[in-house]
């Protein structure tokens, strides 16, 4: 299985993966600003069933 985060819906709890190369960047800048070594990230939100 390649490297990855998840995102979790709110609605439905469907849990999705993100290609940890989508969002290596962001985690970068985040660790950078906190001092903090993120070792995953889960995003929360809403899948597109539940925003229709």
């Amino acid at each position: 299985m390649e490297p990855h985060h998840h995102a979790v819906c709110t609605g439905c709890g469907v849990v999705d993966q993100i290609p940890a190369p989508a969002v290596a960047e962001a985690m970068q800048a985040a660790a950078g600003a906190m001092s903090f070594r993120p070792e995953g990230l889960v995003l929360s939100g809403l899948c597109p069933s539940c925003q229709a």
